[in-house]
């Protein structure tokens, strides 16, 4: 949110963040009610309301929605206000933090939606979306820059960022038995971990501890979550941006953002990432001229949140002025 509050400031827009706090305790407890749920959501977004009618914005850019009414997005629209959405999960999964229904109520009243997925892009439209654009996630440069005192530290061999689920922790404990990771330094940053066969589990990292855990790491595995299978997500960019090397589970959509071999490697089975994780702990130096080789691709192609705020600009602000 703050990385394309940063951009879009950056690029000369007149930004208003417009929040609302919600009481996450209350909410869980009134959704099995559904009119004192929708009734505390309207209250809460009755200011929301006024801020955007008197602020006379030309749009309303919104992240995920999770807790925004259908009748409030209505009565902005019907105020003259366009609203575009990016939804940073998958809007059809009802799993915890990632959707619910309200988020898919909503699909089909905003004027743009921007989605991170190729493969959500149908769904979207089958739901009632006139106007689906992808819109990949992308690296905050200025937010991936640590002091350089860092960049040489390499504490941890072998690290993976992400909270558990049942796929992701049977690939890692298979991976612990299929490499003897009780000779690296291996560690897991995330919570519902449990014991991993050869890691160390940590609690998941933020702010400056995200980027040092990456920079701080020879090898910063990505394994896809069931929702980004075939895609990508926001580690595809945070890692070369910070100059690490990204050894990243093989799909489509990354073989078009790097070169595969140069700028990053991938693997497509647990055997596979063993074996990458042996050679190129073993070949320091063609790590890092990959690791680096992954960083320029970033600076270079403008993989950035300035990017993609001039691809809303042109799908979302310009419906105002057509």
């Amino acid at each position: 949110t703050y990385s394309y509050l940063n951009a879009f400031k950056t690029l000369g827009y007149k930004v208003q963040v417009v929040t609302f706090n919600t009481n996450e305790r209350l909410y869980r407890y009134t959704k099995f009610f559904n009119g004192i749920n929708r009734s505390y959501l309207s209250f809460l977004q009755g200011s929301v309301i006024q801020d955007i009618e008197k602020s006379k914005a030309d749009f309303v850019f919104v992240i995920k929605g999770f807790y925004l009414l259908p009748e409030t997005i209505k009565r902005l629209r019907n105020a003259g206000v366009r609203i575009g959405c990016f939804n940073p999960d998958d809007p059809f999964s009802i799993i915890s933090g990632s959707s619910n229904q309200n988020v898919q109520d909503c699909i089909s009243l905003y004027d743009t939606y921007f989605i991170w997925s190729k493969k959500l892009i149908d769904q979207l439209k089958v739901a009632g979306t006139e106007h689906v654009v992808y819109l990949p996630f992308a690296a905050d440069i200025e937010l991936m820059k640590i002091s350089q005192q860092n960049t040489n530290k390499k504490e941890i061999d072998v690290s993976f960022i992400g909270n558990g689920d049942k796929e992701r922790k049977m690939f890692l404990n298979s991976l612990g038995s299929h490499v003897d990771l009780n000779n690296y330094t291996s560690t897991i940053f995330g919570k519902d971990w449990g014991k991993v066969m050869g890691f160390s589990v940590k609690e998941q990292v933020y702010n400056k501890d995200f980027l040092e855990a990456l920079h701080n790491s020879k090898i910063n595995l990505n394994i896809l979550r069931t929702q980004n299978k075939g895609s990508h997500n926001m580690r595809t960019f945070d890692i070369p941006a910070c100059g690490g090397f990204l050894l990243h589970e093989y799909s489509e959509e990354v073989a078009d953002f790097f070169k595969v071999g140069e700028e990053f490697d991938s693997f497509q089975s647990v055997d596979e990432c063993a074996d990458k994780i042996k050679y190129y702990l073993k070949n320091e130096l063609v790590r890092k001229k990959m690791a680096l080789a992954g960083y320029n691709k970033v600076i270079n192609a403008r993989y950035n949140y300035k990017k993609n705020v001039k691809i809303i600009d042109e799908h979302l602000f310009n419906l105002v002025s057509n």
